[in-house]
């Protein structure tokens, strides 16, 4: 059944005596703003009289929100309507705000159009984002009511760099950058030079929030161009971006070259690579560079470039470059690399430029030979040459080529040397054999001499040197002759003199320049010798005969010490020890049974370069067989005198001394006071220390306390002032005590009182008394002054010693 909004019905009336009326009435369902308007009912009367009435039906509507997005986009730069469709009866009043304020008249004319449908934005900027309110009332019902729009502007896509052509090395990524900005972000899509989108291609990595596409491993195919597209609600760009691939140069051909001695020769390399590589060439060995152009160290050597080969389009893909060398020598052979370089890396590979020459002998020094007793020998000749040489051997004696067959000779060849093995028979295998070397380029020939060695001649003297009780050392003077070969050694055959030469006699060997000795001989007993040389050959005849009577037994050798003074001084590496080390000489005769070892502090004499005792001595006895021993117990950073003396059943050696200064204490640190001179030590030490202490207590005085102590400071400076006049003038007072003490009298001093015969003070006969104590061997010379150097051994023959201590008067 048709349900109307608008209806007919028909229906009587009771009007009383007139009877029933008929009637028709007019019904809405539902009213809809279309329905107001005006209404007319007719009706007919009597069948000929028309009757009509009209009536006005209006209609009230409330507010009703017709198209009110509450989301919407705006274009940034351009121009938009903010949509709000309403509808009421009455008519609804519309008022905007922008975000929750009433927009402004001034605004509405500079930047806003109300309309009917909405509020016109005639140009959209990034402010305009925000919350629109449209309110709509209608005052005659007081109906109200609103819409909140968000709006958000759309920023069209716009690339954040200049898109730019980029390279890529063959096998290594590239990276193409298409990053770019807007709201709403980008999407973003590359497109290869067919057109073809690039998306889940292997080997493509496209991030799509940052617009990079990364290829991960670049191939030749891959050059060509990529298109970016960037969009987003506010449109598309695109850009485009070449790619070009860089090939890693590769050597195609380096082949090597043979030449010949002061001839040309060119080696050729040849290289591809995009771009085309350059090529130089570096001669193994040496540091020199041979690029395009005429070597500036060398002039013979040139290098020419050239491009070939036919690439992609008929381009060329190869560089060439040829090496020449101009009157090539032997040291142009060898081998030489080529580089090959571009941007994409560098290539290289070996070469080898051969040049060949004649046969040469510069690498066979030997030019004679000796043999002797048919001893075989051999005789060798290297040939330089390339191609290797044929080597034959010729016997100059009678020009002949000696036959490989023949027993007397072996010929042995391997890799351009050459080996005649001789055995000399007789006299006649003596001479002069001929090396000859020949390949295609010429021949060469080489002599050596096959001489007969002989035993030298017998040595032509023999001096005595060094002579102890029971030692001799001998310079020997060598024989007029060595018989061709180097001596080896020489010989000494020696007698008592009431012998006889027998093959009983004792003898002894020596190699050459070794020390000559001869040892365990007897005291006070005379001797002959003869002496002999020896070569590989043999021994010489006796010759240089002489006789010695040996001295009779004494105090032992000193002993050398074994140390290396700077300046005079031996600087131990301790503070407080020394470690001293000796070395045991002849003991004339008689057992060294111990080893005295005496040491004590010293100083050096104001007078000439004396050491003098400044302190206690100490003693130490150790075994005959002991070369060290270790000195205990020393001061750091001062000077100790140290003697050593041997001794056997006659008495002490002469002393051999040293001056040790030993290393500073590695423990006390170094002040400002420690810098000063020995001389003014103690002085400028009470003043560095009393300036101490004051400086300490300043941070704690104050007022009458600074009075006090500078008042004290001031009394204390004045006494020095006056006792340091007083050491000037008068030599008395505080500091010339201090100065005697440490640095003893001045030379002016000890002539005035041996002159004038003035009574010494105790101290200074303390003084004179060290002075004049008595060495250790006993008695009351004066000590000699400490040699600057280790004493070497005499060159003069020495007697018995001197000194005759008793072996009881050890201490």
């Amino acid at each position: 059944m048709l349900l109307l909004s608008i209806f007919t019905e028909d229906a009587t009336e009771d009007d009383g005596d007139n009877g029933d009326t008929p009637r028709r009435q007019l019904f809405f369902s539902s009213v809809q703003e279309s329905d107001s308007g005006n209404y007319t009912c007719r009706a007919t009367y009597t069948s000929s009289q028309t009757l009509s009435a009209s009536v006005k039906l209006s209609t009230r509507v409330p507010i009703k929100w017709i198209d009110v997005p509450a989301e919407q986009h705006a274009t940034l730069g351009e121009e938009y309507k903010v949509r709000c469709i309403v509808n009421a009866n009455p008519a609804p009043q519309v008022r905007w705000l922008k975000d929750g304020v009433a927009i402004s008249k001034k605004t509405f004319e500079s930047q806003y159009l109300p309309q009917s449908d909405g509020i016109l934005i005639r140009n959209v900027s990034r402010e305009d984002a925000g919350i629109f309110t449209c309110r709509a009332s209608v005052e005659l019902t007081g109906d109200l009511s609103e819409k909140k729009i968000t709006l958000k502007i759309i920023v069209p896509p716009k690339f954040k760099n200049v898109i730019e052509d980029i390279e890529a090395i063959e096998d290594m990524s590239a990276r193409l950058d298409c990053e770019a900005e807007g709201e709403p972000t980008p999407t973003y899509e590359f497109i290869d030079a067919n057109g073809e989108p690039i998306i889940g291609r292997p080997g493509f990595v496209i991030n799509p929030n940052t617009g990079i596409l990364v290829i991960e491993e670049v191939k030749r195919e891959n050059a060509g161009e990529y298109k970016c597209r960037a969009s987003n609600d506010g449109g598309t760009i695109e850009a485009v971006s070449r790619l070009r691939v860089i090939t890693k140069p590769t050597i195609v051909s380096f082949i090597n070259a043979t030449g010949v001695q002061n001839k040309d020769i060119t080696i050729e390399c040849i290289a591809r690579g995009d771009p085309l590589p350059e090529i130089v060439f570096l001669k193994e060995g040496s540091d020199n560079t041979y690029k395009i152009g005429v070597n500036t160290l060398d002039p013979r050597v040139s290098v020419e470039a050239s491009i070939g080969g036919s690439g992609i389009g008929g381009e060329p893909d190869s560089a060439v470059a040829r090496l020449s060398i101009s009157g090539a020598t032997r040291s142009d052979d060898g081998l030489y690399k080529c580089y090959a370089e571009n941007s994409g890396g560098i290539a290289e590979r070996m070469g080898h430029i051969t040049v060949e020459f004649r046969p040469n002998f510069d690498d066979t020094p030997m030019k004679e030979m000796w043999t002797w007793s048919q001893r075989p020998v051999n005789l060798t000749c290297r040939a330089s040459s390339i191609p290797n040489a044929t080597i034959n051997w010729w016997n100059s004696r009678y020009n002949a080529l000696i036959d490989e067959n023949d027993p007397r000779y072996r010929i042995y060849n391997k890799d351009g040397e050459s080996t005649l093995l001789v055995t000399p028979e007789d006299d006649s295998f003596y001479g002069e054999y001929r090396c000859l070397a020949e390949n295609k380029h010429g021949k060469a020939e080489h002599l050596i001499t096959l001489k007969q060695a002989h035993v030298p001649q017998p040595p032509t003297q023999a001096t005595f040197q060094t002579v102890t009780a029971t030692t001799i050392t001998f310079k020997i003077f060598g024989p007029q002759n060595t018989g061709g070969r180097e001596l080896t050694s020489y010989a000494v055959q020696y007698r008592k003199q009431n012998e006889e030469w027998t093959d009983e006699n004792p003898s002894k060997e020596w190699p050459i320049e070794s020390p000559y000795i001869l040892e365990n001989l007897e005291p006070q007993t005379a001797y002959v010798f003869r002496f002999f040389a020896r070569n590989p050959v043999g021994f010489s005849t006796y010759g240089a005969q002489t006789q010695y009577m040996m001295p009779k037994r004494a105090a032992p050798e000193k002993p050398k010490i074994l140390a290396t003074p700077t300046g005079g001084i031996v600087h131990s590496a301790y503070s407080q020890k020394y470690d001293l080390a000796w070395r045991i000489m002849p003991d004339n005769g008689l057992p060294i049974d111990n080893f005295q070892i005496v040491y004590f502090p010293a100083r050096n004499s104001t007078v000439g370069s004396y050491w003098t005792e400044a302190g206690p001595s100490i003693r130490k006895e150790v075994g005959p067989g002991v070369v060290s021993f270790e000195i205990k117990n020393l001061k750091p950073d001062t000077f100790y005198k140290v003697e050593i003396r041997a001794h056997n059943a006659i008495g002490f050696s002469e002393p051999t001394d040293i001056i040790v200064k030993t290393a500073k204490d590695p423990s006390r640190k170094t002040t400002k006071s420690s810098a000063i001179s020995t001389t003014s030590a103690t002085t400028v030490g009470t003043i560095g220390s009393i300036e101490a202490t004051e400086q300490q207590s300043m941070d704690y005085l104050s007022g009458s306390n600074i009075v006090a102590l500078a008042v004290v400071l001031a009394v204390l400076i004045i006494s020095i002032i006056v006792d340091t006049a007083c050491c000037l003038t008068k030599r008395v007072g505080a500091i010339a005590w201090i100065y005697t003490r440490t640095c003893g009298k001045s030379n002016h001093e000890k002539i005035s009182e041996e002159n004038n015969g003035t009574d010494k003070s105790p101290l200074q006969n303390e003084l004179e008394e060290r002075e004049t104590a008595p060495m250790i061997n006993g008695n009351n010379e004066k000590k000699a002054p400490v040699s600057n150097s280790v004493e070497s051994l005499p060159d003069m023959k020495k007697s018995a010693s001197k000194t005759s201590v008793a072996k009881d008067s050890i201490v």
